[in-house]
């Protein structure tokens, strides 16, 4: 599930399929894109509308 949601940000048709997972509550770090938790904005969590493709990637998970 952390690889399909983290796949689907890179792509603005498939980053709307995250956004039932997102608690945006205006309190996210909106100043860059080092810090994207479930609490930013559908922008933040999609790179900014970034067409990126990622060459390598390393999704991580920690208990908060």
């Amino acid at each position: 599930m952390a690889n399909t949601f983290s796949n689907n940000n890179f792509d603005n048709n498939t980053a709307k399929d995250n956004t039932v997972y997102l608690e945006s509550d205006g309190t996210g770090n909106s100043r860059g894109l080092e810090y994207v938790t479930l609490k930013s904005d559908f922008n933040m969590i999609s790179y900014n509308g970034m067409n990126l493709t990622p060459s390598e990637k390393e999704v991580s998970l920690c208990k908060l």
